[in-house]
């Protein structure tokens, strides 16, 4: 290889490799945020990063689109979020108050409905979740009004929620039995071989429990007793599907490890929580009840 032809390979891959430490501005005041918790989040995985006056953020160029979430004010979630698109970083990131809805897609019969698109439409941002398999569903969302639109078996359930910067905002979307999709005309005789094949089943299940069974995490109904610390602790899971770490709990509590672990003590002795090893790792977990 030649030296012109190096040079010409440096030069296409030196902008993959250049790192950007782009400043966080509040898009309403305009101001620089120096002190905060930003998680990245892209193609289902997130990583932490602690920003501090004298530790600015540092990102390499994104292999795709990704989701910037950003921890400030001492907030119990994220407070602000901004959009990245794949490539470069921009050296100054508008980010946009926000806060997390913690939500379940219900039936009419009250049962909770598993793995369904959750619409949420707010004035300057749309988003798609799923909810997991206990029903519920997390999504980040701008502070302000936003709806929320569900499509299950061919009903659909609306709901709306307003969104305040910093806080969990915990909500239900209810799938009504008389809300169902517009459709075209068909055949009436489908309807019936259908109508029967589900009277026959009925009569065969007849003393088989219908519908997903209602499942919460038992710290979701001891809220009230909490204390500050354990309060903190049960959020940052609630936040992750009730799952983490023991190091990733004191990375993102900032708490001391000796009152973390006091903290995960007890909320163990009340049965909220489980710790266990995996992977040679502390990991704990909520209770789900």
């Amino acid at each position: 290889m030649n030296g012109k032809a190096a040079l010409f390979l440096l030069l296409l891959i030196l902008p993959s490799l250049v790192l950007a430490s782009p400043l966080l501005i509040d898009a309403q005041t305009g101001s620089v945020i120096d002190t905060a918790v930003v998680t990245l989040q892209a193609n289902g995985t997130m990583h932490d990063y602690i920003v501090l006056p004298t530790q600015p953020l540092t990102l390499s160029p994104l292999p795709s689109d990704s989701l910037l979430l950003v921890r400030a004010n001492s907030s119990v979630t994220y407070d602000y979020f901004a959009r990245l698109a794949a490539g470069a970083v921009p050296e100054r990131v508008p980010v946009m108050p926000a806060g997390l809805v913690f939500g379940e897609v219900r039936d009419a019969r009250d049962n909770l409905i598993v793995r369904v698109p959750v619409m949420a439409s707010c004035p300057t941002y749309t988003s798609s979740v799923m909810t997991d398999a206990t029903g519920q569903f997390r999504a980040v969302l701008p502070a302000g009004d936003c709806t929320l639109r569900v499509t299950a078996e061919g009903r659909v359930g609306n709901g709306s929620v307003r969104i305040v910067q910093g806080a969990i905002i915990r909500t239900e979307v209810h799938v009504s039995a008389d809300q169902r999709l517009a459709s075209r005309s068909m055949p009436a005789w489908p309807f019936v071989v259908i109508l029967l094949v589900v009277i026959a089943l009925a009569v065969l299940l007849s003393r088989k429990k219908q519908g997903a069974p209602k499942s919460v995490f038992v710290a979701e109904r001891a809220q009230g007793v909490l204390k500050e610390k354990e309060r903190l602790i049960v959020d940052e899971l609630l936040l992750r599907n009730g799952k983490m770490t023991v190091r990733e709990l004191r990375f993102n509590t900032q708490l001391p490890r000796t009152s973390l672990m006091r903290a995960l003590a007890g909320l163990e002795t009340r049965g909220i929580l489980l710790k266990k090893e995996e992977h040679g790792r502390l990991t704990v977990e909520l209770v789900r009840k």
